[in-house]
């Protein structure tokens, strides 16, 4: 949900290739060539994403043979949470657009002020808050 505008401009001068909320856990995208860079940004609820760096990452993995013989689970704070390929597409479109310098991503702070999954009720009543996003794809209400 937007809760605020000038996405668009941050989105354009950022530079980046996607930008989405961070999660609340490292995640660790599992390939039949171990793992990829851990990462915290890259939540898909609401993200922006330019289709000419998304298309570079999907050649890359059907290089790789495609989803199916490419990826082979997914750790979570470390832990293994999955261990078969039918990840999350976020998961596997920014691990490795990161892993591979496909895509230009914003760092943690830049993403949070994007946007926050969940978001807390204070945060999204109080709106002269620096700290509330542009958007949310879940609350914490």
């Amino acid at each position: 949900m937007l809760i605020s505008d000038g996405w668009e401009d941050y989105f354009l001068k950022g530079g980046w290739d996607y930008l989405g909320s961070p999660w609340q856990s490292d995640i660790t995208v599992l390939t039949k060539n171990g793992p990829l860079k851990t990462l915290r940004v890259g939540n898909g609820g609401v993200s922006v994403r330019k289709k000419k760096s998304i298309m570079k990452v999907v050649e890359h993995i059907n290089k790789e043979g495609g989803q199916h013989e490419y990826f082979t689970g997914i750790k979570i704070n470390g832990e293994l949470k999955q261990q078969n390929s039918w990840l999350a597409e976020d998961a596997m479109i920014v691990s490795v657009g990161a892993t591979f310098d496909i895509l230009k991503l914003p760092n943690e702070d830049e993403a949070r002020k994007f946007g926050h999954e969940p978001i807390e009720l204070s945060l999204y009543m109080d709106k002269n808050n620096p700290n509330r996003p542009m958007i949310f794809h879940k609350c914490d209400f």
